[in-house]
């Protein structure tokens, strides 16, 4: 047991020491065998936490990344050109399944995405972050004041 009491098996880390797409399928694979073995179900954490970016990304699903409409795959390694790097996502097949959502916002720059990713025209090719307010089972929203300040 760790000190926060989480058993040993349950830590999944991502091994981003190896590359992305080395990183992005071992991870994959220790996932699926971890759901597979110890619940018989599909990847589905109990807890996943998101971010939203000042584009409406969300993990490192950014606009315009094709990725977004995959829900067969669980994990990417994806080049985010104008950051010019290489990062490793969760796939919506996760983000979507998971019992519980957990969104983070703070400060002002993330006030007018917020409101994109809640409220329509939907669109999450173009603010990828909608997949979290429309789609996943449940979502809780911790935003500052200067992040909701566009929230109705």
């Amino acid at each position: 047991m760790t000190p926060a009491a989480v058993p040993a098996a349950s830590v999944h880390r991502i091994l981003a020491e190896r590359g992305p797409a080395v990183a992005a399928a071992l991870y994959s694979a220790d996932i699926t065998l971890f759901f597979q073995e110890f619940t018989g179900e599909n990847p589905r954490f109990t807890v996943v936490q998101c971010g939203i970016g000042p584009d409406c990304h969300t993990a490192s699903l950014f606009p315009g990344e094709p990725l977004i409409n995959d829900r067969k795959g669980l994990v990417a390694a994806v080049e985010v050109a104008k950051l010019h790097q290489a990062r490793i996502t969760m796939l919506p097949r996760i983000l979507l399944n998971a019992k519980t959502l957990i969104v983070l916002a703070c400060g002002p720059d993330k006030a007018r995405p917020l409101q994109q990713a809640v409220h329509p025209p939907y669109d999450p090719l173009l603010y990828p972050a909608q997949l979290l307010f429309h789609e996943a089972r449940s979502v809780d929203l911790f935003a500052d004041r200067p992040a909701a300040a566009l929230l109705d």
